[in-house]
């Protein structure tokens, strides 16, 4: 008899662990996304987000913008309502200077070059005119050779690393003044794991025939649908 109930036991013991093993198995990671749904999912988030800060920096070059000025760098925060405050790294006229730009709605101001204390309208320019993030879902979404090239951790946050191609046409509603049609250029996203947001956009190649081969752009994200406010200058 005592044989018989150390039998069972084993016979329980071993159904449990079996039990437990499925279970375990159920509590899998879901199946990895095609490298085209991860893109699309990017996309349909980075137009729902409220607001972000974005960071572009150059490598071996710099972006066409406003007047012939050439962007080096571009920090500041977008809102959904398009709403735009960036401080602005150019070069212009032989010299580097940092300027302040606003947009809301159809209303854009500068700071004089020459006094980073005086604000001036910009008629009959936007800011999307100048730089126009809002469009990033627009030109993703018209990126091929899609493939999953990696995997990489930003501050505790895991990340997929997608890379393939885009076309300059397919990013001149991005950047309007410093895109020329018939170029290509590689693209790697680095895109959320868990909540699929964009944070890493890196450009490789040039976007006008007169850039270097090597020019590199990339853009940061981050700071999704935190509070921002964005007020007309007051001087």
């Amino acid at each position: 008899m005592s044989a018989c109930r150390t039998h069972l036991r084993w016979i329980l013991v071993s159904l449990a662990v079996l039990l437990l093993a499925g279970s375990a198995g159920c509590r899998q990671q879901k199946p990895a996304l095609d490298p085209a749904q991860l893109r699309d999912f990017a996309a349909n988030q980075f137009e729902q987000a409220q607001s972000f800060h974005f960071v572009l920096t150059h490598s071996h070059g710099t972006t066409t913008i406003l007047n012939g000025m050439q962007l080096v760098q571009a920090e500041g925060d977008v809102t959904k309502s398009n709403q735009l405050h960036a401080t602005l790294l150019v070069q212009t006229l032989g010299a580097q200077l940092h300027l302040q730009l606003i947009g809301i709605d159809d209303r854009t101001w500068m700071t004089n070059p020459f006094n980073p204390n005086q604000w001036q309208p910009l008629q009959g320019v936007r800011a999307q005119d100048i730089l126009n993030l809002g469009a990033i879902p627009q030109a993703l979404r018209a990126m091929n050779e899609l493939r999953v090239t990696g995997q990489t951790n930003q501050q505790g946050t895991p990340m997929a690393i997608l890379e393939g191609t885009l076309t300059s046409t397919a990013l001149r509603p991005v950047i309007p003044n410093g895109t020329e049609d018939g170029l290509q250029l590689n693209v790697q996203l680095w895109i959320g794991a868990n909540d699929h947001r964009l944070y890493q956009v890196i450009l490789n190649g040039p976007l006008t025939k007169s850039e270097p081969r090597d020019i590199q752009r990339t853009l940061s994200l981050s700071k999704y649908d935190a509070p921002v406010t964005i007020t007309p200058p007051t001087s």
